[in-house]
């Protein structure tokens, strides 16, 4: 009799045992989903400026303001996008060339976005959310392709004759849409397509991002500022690997389906930061061995999420204080994302009072000092 109670008991004990075990182990293995909450008290420093680079002010070049940077060290070139148009200056900040804006042959309309292809000195440019233009590293134009039925906001060149697109989805369709094609330079269409509109609580509210794609080295990651998480390209896809918690901030369903059609879509931001919500995530990409997410908060608050400790999380304000840079607007985030470093940018008038008699001043960005005047072009700041 005891032995067949021994014999039950242990047949009863296995499978509850195999439970905890299997819990045990759910709960040691990683979760991709990080609280935007800081955790860490200790400030982060994670680089300082190493140059400034002043842009040539010519008749010509004048920028109101600098959008999205692309440095290309090797070929002596910066791409500057402000005001809708493409600017090239040479690595010293000499101008070159601008695209020439128009309705005719080779003229653009407005860019929302750009990409360079240095093994090409190409850069391929989207001008407005249906045409797709190649330039070669002067300015030149090569050709174009028309995107009727994909409207578009960005372009990540590839390797091969291939480019990464960022869909447009404002445009409400029937059929489930996609956020990333792959469109084939060759062939002159979308092959594939990726991350389903789902991923995104509210797909119909986006807004232009000029950096949803970028480069550390080899890895290539993606963010769409209505989808609170972040990709990274795997065996040629995109796989989620973050996933973003900000608790009450978000927007609920009740808020956002009023914003639904087209004509109150204009007022979803502003509503949503009066109510206290965080309608976007403005930014995010990975750099120095950290996560980074930058919402759509009046501060441009930035999170650090330690790449191999998801638990390990910073807030010491916009990105702009891990570099230690002047706490102004216009720095409050990078223009260019590599590697080694981050690009930012600001005008010399982020510079004056309106009770300053001179229009010019020396400034100290990090350890450097910068003579500046206030009718020449915004410079850029490299931190690393």
């Amino acid at each position: 009799m005891k032995t067949n109670f021994k014999i039950r008991l242990s047949l009863l004990l296995i499978p509850l045992a195999a439970l905890l075990l299997n819990g045990c182990q759910k709960k040691e293995e990683p979760s991709n989903v990080v609280v935007l909450e800081p955790t860490q008290s200790q400030p982060l420093k994670i680089g300082e400026p190493t140059q400034i680079i002043k842009l040539e002010t010519t008749k010509e070049s004048q920028l109101r303001y600098v959008s999205k940077t692309a440095i290309d060290k090797q070929n002596n070139r910066i791409f500057i996008l402000s005001d809708r148009n493409v600017f090239i200056f040479d690595g010293k900040g000499k101008f070159i060339n601008k695209l020439r804006k128009g309705k005719g042959p080779g003229e653009i309309l407005r860019t929302f976005s750009f990409s360079i292809n240095p093994a090409k000195q190409l850069f391929y440019a989207v001008d407005g959310f249906r045409r797709l233009c190649v330039f070669d590293y002067n300015g030149k134009f090569i050709q174009d392709y028309q995107l009727k039925d994909y409207p578009i906001m960005n372009v990540q060149s590839m390797d091969s004759d291939q480019v990464l697109l960022h869909h447009f989805t404002g445009e409400k369709k029937e059929e489930q849409q996609h956020i990333v094609g792959l469109y084939d330079l060759k062939d002159s269409k979308i092959i594939r397509e990726f991350i389903p509109e789902d991923e995104s609580s509210y797909p119909s509210q986006v807004a232009i991002m000029n950096n949803s794609f970028s480069v550390n080295g080899s890895r290539l990651f993606f963010a769409s500022n209505n989808i609170w998480g972040l990709f990274e390209w795997k065996n040629n896809q995109f796989k989620r690997i973050l996933s973003f918690d900000i608790g009450k901030r978000m927007a609920p369903s009740s808020f956002v389906d009023k914003y639904l059609p087209v004509e109150k879509r204009v007022y979803f931001r502003d509503d949503a930061l009066k109510r206290g919500y965080v309608p976007w995530l403005f930014e995010s990409f990975n750099f120095k061995g950290y996560y980074w997410a930058i919402i759509f908060d009046e501060k441009k608050s930035c999170y650090a999420i330690d790449e191999n400790n998801y638990r390990k999380v910073y807030m010491d304000g916009p990105v702009s204080a891990y570099f230690g840079l002047p706490d102004i607007e216009p720095l409050r985030y990078p223009k260019e994302v590599t590697k080694d470093y981050m690009v930012f940018a600001c005008s010399p008038a982020d510079f004056f009072d309106a009770d300053d008699t001179e229009t010019t001043k020396t400034i100290t960005i990090g350890d450097k000092q910068v003579q500046i005047d206030m009718n020449e072009n915004p410079f850029l700041i490299v931190a690393e």
